[in-house]
């Protein structure tokens, strides 16, 4: 149980970088085993089997970037486990998923901030994701692809966020022999002008 850690995530958080304190190892490796089994070993956002993928690119997600919100560092529900793409290619320390202004609760912990309104993406511990976004897989020499359906205006930001259609244009040029390339900077661009809202208006 994850209470069986309390002493050393306490130690932990008496650290400069608490994350990476010795402290906290044997929280992280349970944590990260006791949630991929939850997740049945999919990516908690793009829907990856990540199964028989090494486990230095499956990530400890921190849903509220620990750099910014230390208060949920060791919060469980403020952890899922994600792909090397989605946390570290895409993700990393960015907020502007958040619907409005959470910088209050940054230091001092709340439950506030675990309302699935105050995401504009999928959150993997406060929404059903397959009541925003589905998923088919389809098999070619032995490769799987994804393709992905939205089902709500919260799916659609999350695809566009996570740039879910890459796995469906890797697909499509690889048939037509057609190479791919991404351009993270310019999509998020696009993604914050497409969903932007207030985000100086607190949280309650």
């Amino acid at each position: 149980m994850a209470s069986n850690y309390d002493l050393e995530i306490k130690r932990a958080m008496l650290s400069y970088n608490s994350w990476s304190s010795r402290h906290a190892s044997g929280f992280k490796k349970y944590i990260k085993s006791l949630i991929q089994k939850e997740q049945e070993y999919y990516c908690c956002h793009c829907l990856r089997d990540i199964r028989s993928e090494n486990e230095r690119v499956k990530h400890i997600e921190h849903i509220l970037p620990k750099s910014k919100f230390p208060a949920y560092t060791f919060d469980i529900k403020n952890l899922a486990i994600s792909c090397v793409r989605c946390n570290s290619d895409i993700k990393l320390d960015d907020t502007e998923f958040l619907t409005c202004n959470l910088d209050i609760y940054k230091e001092r912990w709340s439950n506030t901030v675990y309302k699935s309104t105050n995401y504009r993406f999928i959150h993997p511990k406060l929404d059903e994701i397959k009541e925003h976004l589905h998923r088919e897989t389809r098999v070619k020499e032995d490769r799987v692809y994804y393709f992905y359906k939205t089902l709500s205006e919260k799916g659609e930001y999350h695809y566009e966020y996570f740039k879910l259609s890459y796995y469906s244009k890797e697909y499509i040029s690889e048939v037509q022999g057609v190479k791919t390339e991404s351009n993270a900077s310019e999509s998020r661009i696009i993604i914050n002008n497409l969903f932007k809202k207030n985000k100086e208006t607190n949280c309650h």
